[in-house]
């Protein structure tokens, strides 16, 4: 996926914001797991994936969301807000 934002980081949540090439018409998913986290969608029928293997810290999936956002009139802007374990700064999202 392109056009990934730096994700804001606050206290126990960390946002990120990918804007896709387009609406997605084949699905949106997102898996995300104590240490790792993926996201697939299939815009233009080609399988686009995000993947951050090993996170910084752990965080808690079952206060973890997602969610598809407007841009230009289009739902095309993957907003993922993953929900730390610990209240602490992460310098970078992977470990």
């Amino acid at each position: 996926m392109t056009g990934a934002k730096v994700p804001r980081s606050r206290a126990r949540r960390c946002t990120i914001r990918v804007e896709l090439p387009g609406a997605p018409d084949g699905g949106v998913r997102c898996d995300i797991r104590p240490r790792s986290m993926d996201a697939w969608a299939v815009v233009g029928g080609t399988a686009l994936r995000l993947h951050l293997g090993t996170l910084h810290r752990r965080v808690l999936p079952d206060r973890c969301s997602w969610a598809l956002r407007k841009s230009g009139g289009v739902e095309r802007v993957l907003v993922i807000t993953l929900f730390k374990e610990h209240d602490m700064p992460w310098p970078t999202l992977r470990g």
